[in-house]
């Protein structure tokens, strides 16, 4: 696929080699770019390459992140805080604390919300103090009352609050099991490797560095690999975290996350230039899976849209909505075929096409 203009301004960035911009360069589309990627700290080196008024713009767009991102952290602290003194074990995932483990900073990392994971016998106890902390469901009503739906957690792994005072949005994970992709029992052992960091004098509970890096690339591969931002997460990861990589390995393996795994370490070192320690490129040479990869591509180069994902076939009007660019049948094609090959065995990949089919067609 042939890269548009800011493509390429981008992935010169990612791989450190930004001269010049392109004549036909346009600002707007490239903070648009960068915003559907979570990527816009980018902006700051190519600064010197652009107007006075683009830079601007991006250097305000800075500013207001970087004072936003404090709020989060303040945020994470508190509810931390509130769930601890109840003992009520959270798990902190992504967000500031993988902000802060790969980058050193709370602000590189761009995210929309706080994630944490709770035990789910833990749940109704956490839901009634974050009500009594003033914490409100998007539709107004109270976190206690969305667990009390009967069909809400059986469809869904996790439920969302707002604090009205801040904005900031706290999604809440009672597992990260998805059909599939992760067993309940590859779940609990997520689950048990949690220990306790200290970040600027507090202490997280986060998954240990081997499981760490594992779930990075499971997320990402949930997601398709649609957003750069993961990639970089997993670049600066395995650069940056002590981490014993047969380990990392022999875990994927046993959580049949090897595919997933085998996309992040190829991406990573196609895109970065990730110097990948020797046990990951052995993995690497081991492995082939040629389709995955460049159907990976195609969702990287592709509009900002995830189709099958969102489960609503008319979100590619939505999109042209927005200003994203229009979905084609190849980014279709692409997106459906990932996620059928990313399943091991030809049962798994059947029964994941019929429900497709059933969900889009019979409905």
């Amino acid at each position: 696929m042939k890269r548009t203009p800011e493509q390429q301004v981008l992935f010169a960035l990612l791989s450190g080699n930004i001269q010049e911009i392109p004549e036909d360069f346009n600002a707007d589309r490239f903070w648009r770019l960068l915003k559907r990627h979570k990527l816009q700290q980018l902006s700051e080196k190519i600064l010197p390459l652009v107007s006075d008024e683009v830079q601007k713009g991006y250097k305000e767009e800075l500013r207001h992140w970087g004072a936003m991102s404090l709020l989060f952290f303040q945020e994470l602290k508190n509810v931390n805080a509130l769930l601890q003194k109840s003992d009520i074990q959270m798990v902190v995932l992504k967000g500031p604390v993988l902000s802060y483990q790969v980058y050193h900073t709370f602000h590189h990392r761009y995210y929309s919300d706080l994630d944490i994971l709770i035990h789910p016998g833990q749940l109704e106890k956490a839901a009634l103090l974050l009500q009594e902390a003033g914490y409100v469901a998007p539709d107004g009503s109270s976190p206690s009352s969305i667990i009390q739906r009967e069909d809400h957690l059986e469809y869904n792994n996790d439920f969302v609050v707002r604090n009205p005072a801040t904005g900031i949005v706290l999604e809440i994970h009672v597992g990260i099991y998805v059909a599939e992709l992760l067993d309940r029992e590859g779940e609990r052992a997520f689950m048990q490797s949690a220990s306790d960091i200290e970040i600027s004098g507090h202490q997280f509970r986060v998954f240990s560095s081997e499981f760490n890096l594992v779930y990075i690339c499971f997320h990402a591969a949930k997601h398709m690999f649609f957003r750069i931002l993961w990639l970089s997460d997993i670049d600066g990861y395995i650069r940056e975290v002590a981490h014993d990589p047969e380990r990392v390995i022999g875990l994927a393996r046993e959580l049949k996350m090897d595919k997933m795994l085998f996309i992040s370490l190829a991406l990573v070192r196609t895109y970065f230039q990730t110097p990948l320690p020797e046990e990951y490129r052995r993995f690497l040479s081991r492995h082939r899976h040629p389709v995955l990869l460049w159907c990976a591509r195609g969702i990287l180069l592709g509009p900002g849209i995830l189709v099958y994902e969102s489960g609503d076939v008319n979100q590619a009007k939505k999109g042209k909505e927005k200003g994203i660019d229009q979905v084609k049948p190849v980014h279709y094609f692409w997106q459906l075929l990932f996620l059928v090959l990313l399943r091991r065995g030809i049962i798994r990949q059947a029964r994941f096409l019929f429900y497709q089919f059933r969900k889009r067609i019979l409905r």
